[in-house]
């Protein structure tokens, strides 16, 4: 009886772990070809998304050809929603533009085309660029929180036996 309760116990833990996984996407934006004019495009189905600045290709860009001050801000624009952008400050190194940036999020409320870029003008002297993950937020699914459910009920069943 104590291995079955184990055996129930392992299997729900598995299927807690593997509820709503999404796969992240890595999106690389070019502070010189990807901008408002250009941007990078890309298909997602409906869902809320989580973007998030990582150490990649590119961790910040620079608007100056003498590079003298980093930014870490990027847009995103969408037939759902308005371009916005997320931005912290100008910084004197890309590994501190890079340490502050910032992370944001969107939904999209069917699938559709959602649009990354620099929103800078002119931008022929930019250099650098962003990277991005893009990770969808997991959704339980109402099928294994239902297993999930009835392998409580099992455990409440089990430990009231024993009482």
């Amino acid at each position: 009886m104590k291995n079955k309760s184990l055996l129930v116990l392992a299997v729900g833990l598995i299927l807690i772990g593997t509820v709503g996984v999404g796969n992240a996407l890595t999106i690389d934006i070019n502070a010189v070809t990807n901008t408002t004019t250009n941007p990078f495009v890309i298909n997602f189905e409906a869902g809320t998304y989580n973007v998030t600045p990582i150490d990649a290709n590119y961790t910040a860009w620079s608007a100056w050809s003498d590079q003298h001050l980093w930014l870490n801000g990027y847009s995103i624009s969408s037939s759902e929603f308005s371009a916005f952008t997320v931005y912290n400050l100008e910084w004197v190194t890309p590994e501190l533009a890079f340490a502050n940036a910032l992370s944001t999020s969107f939904t999209l409320a069917s699938a559709g085309t959602v649009n990354f870029f620099i929103s800078d003008n002119p931008y022929t002297d930019n250099s650098g660029g962003m990277t991005l993950d893009v990770t969808l937020v997991p959704v339980p699914e109402p099928a294994t929180m239902i297993l999930f459910g009835l392998g409580l009920l099992g455990f409440a069943g089990v430990a009231r036996r024993k009482k």
